[in-house]
């Protein structure tokens, strides 16, 4: 049996609509059949959402990869002074080629970014998956030659920068409602920590081939094609429709009207697909009513844009210097040593590419279990606990890792300690996947709620995000080298300013109407530390109307 939901068609927010039309309170509202829609809408936005297993797939397999003699005797170099010559990848190389795609993702956000807006979210996020399927095609046919490697995968990370500003923008535009939106941009996360555990597997698989087969490395590269390839097909065909936005922004009425009937189910003549084109008119003509964003807006202090801003850059940067991708670029190289096994003695560890995937499924089960915090609980509570955990985790890893894991006279490596080390990147990875990987995002698009400078400063915000992943992939190896595990105690400097920033300077903003988060901000009387009991104010006195209004 179809379920059935009254909505008011006054609200610019309700769902789809259609059916029988009655009175109820005087108000004309439709009965909506929502089974087949959501089902409907689910399977479009789930289609575009493979773009977040495109994103996780690099990050859990160049680990992998890079470990692999095959890959190391074809991109590094060979030390002769020894017989048989051992092969070694510099570690200013391996930044490099790791480091390659943060770099490109950085330009790649900003560019495909700004192309979706002139050619379309479709057109855009095929062009970014055929680059994205270009550019690893070119990888294994110049695997030979690091210059060429770096090159394209300078590319890949151009798709991959696109991919992740397309595809969240494009499902939140197709999704038919503002809680069937959180849903699919929440699988986009999701699908993002799945493509990681996929990427770990396959590179897991392809470790057991022979080490002097070229295929040890490129089923691990390619893998990537089973999911860009069928996603930009299904963009160029058309199968997944235009967003509704794009189209009425550029005076393509009739075909806003099919792709909210594609979305839909319904006829394109229905009256709520009207209903819906008019909103979305009315909104692109406020819209260019406040004019052309600016970079003198964006830096204005009287709406505390600066602050904002600059604050929205702190968060995406911090996210990043909390030193996630330490674990997933270089995990497979750290747990190499840590669990490898100990020749002197001849004792077998645990394979680091397992310790890998454990560490990826973790991740899928700290998101699953812990992303309903953020919707309960305050941000800056999520924030400062999630930071908490991770600090503590991180301070241990690092303390055992550089004093306690190697006997100071034999040099061999104590198991008890690397299992735990181990168990500590676990909790960090959880206290990481609940809080500040889904909750940065959420913060910095809730400081922007009403101004049509949002595009232009998260885009700023992400493009930070991009580059410092970019400095730390680069960066590590080199680190790691000089420093050891003691590199862990830097990232725990970074741990301790992200708590002093979200407590001296985050504002509160879970539960509040977008007017109520700009009063919060250009209001004298309301700090970040005091936000808090502000918004419990706010969200009582929004209760309080809701319960009036049944009434």
């Amino acid at each position: 049996m179809a379920e059935f939901t009254n909505i008011d068609l006054n609200n610019s927010e309700t769902l789809v609509n259609t059916t029988s039309i009655h009175k109820v309170d005087s108000k004309e509202t439709i009965a909506m059949p929502l089974r087949f829609k959501k089902t409907r809408n689910i399977l479009i936005s789930g289609t575009i959402a493979v773009g977040g297993i495109i994103l996780g797939y690099d990050t859990g397999s160049i680990s992998g990869m890079l470990n692999m003699p095959a890959y190391i005797r074809v991109l590094g170099d060979a030390d002769r002074s020894v017989y048989p010559p051992t092969y070694f990848i510099p570690s200013w190389r391996s930044g490099l080629v790791v480091g390659a795609v943060s770099l490109g993702g950085l330009f790649g956000s900003f560019l495909f970014g700004k192309a979706a807006d002139r050619f379309g979210r479709r057109l855009t996020l095929a062009g970014t998956t055929g680059l994205l399927c270009i550019s690893t095609l070119s990888q294994g046919a110049g695997y030979m030659y690091w210059p060429v490697v770096f090159s394209a995968r300078l590319c890949t990370g151009l798709a991959i920068g696109g991919i992740s500003a397309v595809c969240p923008m494009y499902i939140s535009e197709t999704a038919a409602s503002p809680s069937l939106q959180t849903l699919l941009i929440s699988s986009f996360q999701l699908l993002l920590t799945i493509g990681i555990l996929i990427g770990q597997g396959v590179a897991y698989g392809a470790s057991n081939l022979p080490n002097w087969s070229i295929w040890q490395f490129m089923l691990p590269l390619l893998g990537v094609l089973l999911f860009a390839m069928p996603l930009c097909v299904v963009a160029l065909l058309g199968i997944i429709p235009e967003s509704t936005k794009y189209l009425v922004s550029n005076g393509k009425i009739a075909e806003a009207k099919k792709s909210i009937a594609q979305i839909t189910g319904l006829s394109a003549d229905d009256k709520y697909i009207a209903e819906q084109v008019d909103i979305a008119v009315n909104t692109h003509k406020a819209t260019l009513g406040e004019g052309d964003a600016s970079w003198k807006q964006i830096f204005d202090v009287s709406s505390k844009m600066r602050y904002r801003v600059i604050l929205a850059i702190g968060v995406m940067m911090l996210q990043q210097l909390s030193g996630i991708n330490y674990f997933f670029y270089y995990g497979t190289s750290l747990f190499k040593e840590i669990c490898g096994g100990n020749a002197s003695d001849g004792s077998a560890g645990l394979s680091p590419y397992a310790t890998s995937m454990i560490l990826g499924s973790v991740n899928i089960i700290g998101t699953i279990c812990l992303l309903p915090l953020v919707c309960k609980f305050p941000r800056r509570i999520v924030l400062l606990t999630g930071t908490a955990v991770m600090l503590v985790a991180f301070i241990a890893f690092s303390t055992l890792g550089q004093f306690f894991l190697r006997n100071s006279t034999t040099l061999v490596i104590n198991p008890a300690v690397g299992y735990t080390m181990i168990g500590l990147v676990c909790i960090f990875i959880v206290g990481f996947a609940g809080t500040w990987a889904p909750c940065a995002f959420v913060v910095i698009s809730e400081m922007f709620p009403l101004h049509h400078l949002r595009s232009m400063a998260i885009s700023l915000a992400v493009a930070s995000n991009w580059f410092i992943n970019s400095c730390i992939t680069f960066m590590s190896p080199i680190a790691t080298r000089y420093l050891g595990y003691a590199f862990g105690y830097v990232f725990s400097g970074f741990l301790v300013l992200a708590m002093f920033v979200v407590y001296f300077f985050v504002y509160e903003t879970k539960g509040l109407l977008p007017g109520q988060i700009e009063e919060m901000f250009t209001s004298n009387e309301v700090t970040p530390r005091n936000s808090e009991t502000w918004r419990k104010r706010k969200v009582f006195a929004n209760e309080s109307m809701r319960t009036e209004e049944k009434v």
